[in-house]
Parts: structure tokens; C-alpha cells; sequence
């Protein structure tokens, strides 16, 4: 049997793989710091042992159970939330949209140095998201950025847009296309970036001169905001779906 903060190392390497994050973008979701997770996930000398609290913060952020994983570890099996596994919970998805099967080149860029950045979402009041300040991670580009200049990614966090995005969905973002009606954009005070950003991810039914018109699912509700306060609209143009 595994030493136990080898174990626990273990497990934070199994979330990685399961959530596809980032050290330091599993650290700003589970509100840790992100040599908690690098220090002993680079040197196995590092002395250190993860702690119950470190382990607590990172279940309750994935929804991945270390207890779980270490019944699991112990009987040789793998986690029952692993990649491939049969007994893997399927999540409820978007019901009642027809489904299009694109060729996986046309969805992300593969064999290119050029990879799009990616911001982390945390929680807000009333379903909004700080964005934070700087990238917490890269991924593929996706085709549909290709070229975009100050394209990005967002890992969304909340409930209020399910089932058409989960928590650690990650939006792709083209700031530069215009407003469209039936689309889902994100909204800020001020651009990402910069200081900690607040946001909205919505649909946009429509729009005046003084406010969006704007629509969520969960609850499921329309409303307005005013353009003067939320004053920039980011595209969304697909999204990449959590594991």
C-alpha cells in the first residue's frame, strides 16, 4: 500500500487527468495555493504532506471523492471516475437539441505552437464570475479562433446556465464578433486581464440603447442589465465540455 501523502499526491494527479486542469488551475478553483499542488507533484522528496483540509477543498471543488480513490487504489481497481471506466457516472447533458457530428479537426487545432489562454471563473453573488487576472492555463486552439487576436477561453463556474454549461465548462470566447440575438455572450464591467474581472455568461435575446436583454436556464428566467454598467460583449462561440 502507497504511503499516505503518496497516496494523496496520487489522487491530485488522478484529478488532473479526470478534470483535464492545470496544477494552478486546479489550485484556483479548490482556493489553495498553487505550490500546495506543484511543490509535492515535482519532487518526490518534498517532505511536506498534503493535508485532510488541502484534500477537502479539492473534493468539494471536482465533485472527485478521496476516499473513493484510495478504496479503489487499494483493491487494485481504477476510480470509478476514471477516463474509460465503466461504472463512470454519465452527466445529464442538453436535452432536445439535435446533435452535429464534427470532424475533430475542424474542432481543435492539433500540431501548432499556437494555443489559446484560459481564465478561471470563481463564484460570484447572484450567479456572476470573478474572472481572474491572468491565465491560469492553455489549451488547444479551437478552429473556430484560429487567428483571432485576444481570443480566450473561460472556465465557467455556477449553476445558472445549466445544462447548457456545467461547472469547469470552458467557453471560447471571440471578442471582436458583434452582439447576435440567441447567442450566448459573456458581459464586464471592465475587459479580462486586468484586475479581477467581474462577468456574466447569458443569452442575449436583444438588446437598446440602455440595456441587454438577457436570459439563463437555472433558475430558468429573462431579465435585463444596463449596457451603461455592463458595457462589454464577448462572443461565445462553442465551448469545451468538463470531463
Amino acid at each position: 500500500m502507497a504511503e499516505p501523502n503518496q497516496l494523496a499526491v496520487d489522487y491530485v494527479r488522478h484529478v488532473l487527468a479526470v478534470t483535464g486542469l492545470s496544477p494552478t488551475g486546479l489550485a484556483l478553483r479548490a482556493g489553495i495555493s498553487s505550490t500546495t499542488l506543484t511543490r509535492p507533484l515535482n519532487s518526490a522528496e518534498y517532505k511536506f504532506a498534503l493535508t485532510n483540509t488541502t484534500l477537502n477543498k479539492i473534493e468539494a471543488a471536482t465533485g472527485i471523492a478521496y476516499l473513493s480513490f484510495a478504496a479503489a487504489y487499494a483493491a487494485g481497481q481504477p476510480p470509478i471516475d476514471a477516463p474509460g471506466s465503466a461504472e463512470a457516472p454519465a452527466r445529464p447533458r442538453t436535452q432536445g437539441q439535435p446533435v452535429h457530428y464534427v470532424p475533430g479537426e475542424q474542432v481543435v487545432l492539433s500540431g501548432r505552437r499556437n494555443l489559446l489562454p484560459v481564465f478561471s471563473g470563481a463564484m460570484g453573488g447572484d450567479g456572476k464570475l470573478i474572472v481572474s487576472s491572468d491565465f491560469v492555463d492553455h489549451m488547444a486552439m479551437p478552429a473556430a479562433l484560429e487567428g483571432v487576436q485576444g481570443a480566450y477561453g473561460l472556465i465557467v463556474d455556477g449553476s445558472s446556465m445549466n445544462p447548457e454549461f456545467w461547472e469547469g465548462d470552458i467557453a471560447w470566447i471571440n471578442p471582436h464578433l458583434k452582439p447576435a440575438r440567441g447567442r450566448n455572450h459573456v458581459f464586464f464591467h471592465t475587459p479580462p486581464g486586468g484586475e479581477d474581472a467581474e462577468a456574466i455568461i447569458k443569452r442575449l435575446n436583444g438588446w437598446n440603447d440602455r440595456e441587454w436583454q438577457l436570459e439563463q436556464w437555472n433558475p430558468a428566467k429573462e431579465f435585463t442589465e444596463s449596457r451603461r454598467i455592463w458595457p462589454i460583449c464577448h462572443r461565445v462561440v462553442g465551448k469545451y465540455e468538463a470531463p
